[in-house]
């Protein structure tokens, strides 16, 4: 009779302790480098996924995954900066009837906690609205430039894709025998690329480069903003070339642009890479500073924006050690 006693007496104070010290377990488990792990919320409106996280100190920022139902794998849908003390909010507006998985990734500088408990979302309305589709006013010049890019047809086993940077250097030369294509138009942008993406995806590249954002950041765009372009850009690709592998460029710390927002963007560039497949990050930015941290200007052009020679080298040299692997 003792012994049931003792070891009923046992089992009561075992339950006590794990309710007693539960959210403790809890948010020890969850923890990963010292960042909590996200606890979101997901509800729809209409066609509209409406995600909430709760606060969550010490977290510079969120990243939102979501999986389709014939999705093989979840991709990067956001990034959402915050202070970590107050509740985020994210929306996002789905293209097709469908259940959706989504989980969030909470970090701080390159370090990131475990994935949320996964929520569903089901969307049982359509939306006319794409979400890869964005206002964009259409230049002559810019529209003149994508004419002359539909008069070929057929595959390409590497598209250079951004603005001037990209444009103005013929790659050809540089890459002899690869079959490429140079997709750079002066004045581009993220929400440019969005807008003329589906004849990229038509040439089946094997690689994609990437360099964009130095006009957005001229232009004074956020840099949160200027991410979650690159964002849906991405996201865009990999769900239509998800065998593509993509090369995110640093933008160049170029001496007419504010260098601390460049290193923003940069570091965002980073996350995205180091957070989905198949995407590698070219670390540009250090090799266009001198030693004390300011710009080399000695490797840009009198406009203070585009690269002379010089410049073009280094990133050549750097996409060689990639592209010809």
């Amino acid at each position: 009779m003792k012994k049931k006693f003792y070891r009923g007496l046992i089992i009561v104070i075992t339950i006590i302790l794990v309710f007693t010290y539960y959210d403790s377990f809890v948010i020890k488990a969850s923890e990963d480098n010292g960042i909590r792990r996200p606890h979101i919320s997901v509800k729809v409106v209409d066609s509209k996924i409406i995600i909430t996280i709760k606060k969550n100190n010490n977290v510079s920022g969120y990243l939102i995954y979501i999986k389709g139902s014939s999705d093989k794998q979840y991709k990067l849908i956001r990034m959402i900066k915050t202070d970590g003390y107050t509740k985020e909010k994210c929306t996002v507006e789905s293209t097709k009837v469908d259940e959706y998985k989504i989980k969030v990734k909470a970090f701080n500088d390159n370090s990131y906690s475990v994935f949320s408990k996964v929520k569903k979302a089901i969307v049982t309305e359509e939306n006319d609205k794409l979400l890869t589709k964005k206002e964009f006013k259409e230049s002559e010049k810019y529209g003149a430039r994508i004419s002359t890019f539909k008069l070929t047809d057929g595959c390409a086993d590497i598209v250079f894709l951004g603005d001037s940077i990209t444009a103005y250097i013929d790659w050809h030369e540089f890459f002899p025998g690869i079959n490429l294509l140079n997709r750079g138009i002066e004045g581009d942008t993220w929400v440019g690329v969005l807008n003329r993406i589906d004849e990229i995806i038509l040439r089946q590249p094997k690689k994609i480069v990437l360099m964009v954002g130095t006009n957005e950041i001229a232009n004074g765009i956020m840099s949160e903003q200027i991410i979650n372009n690159a964002i849906e850009v991405i996201y865009r690709i990999q769900t239509e070339l998800p065998d593509t592998q993509i090369i995110l460029c640093d933008v160049l710390p170029s001496p007419k642009l504010d260098c601390s927002i460049v290193k923003d963007v940069d570091l965002g560039y980073s996350i995205i890479a180091n957070t989905n497949n198949n995407i590698l990050n070219l670390k540009l930015i250090d090799l266009y500073l001198n030693s004390d941290g300011s710009v080399n200007e000695g490797l840009f052009s009198l406009d203070k924006i585009h690269l002379n020679g010089k410049g073009y080298l280094i990133w050549i040299d750097k996409l060689k050690t990639i592209i010809n692997n």
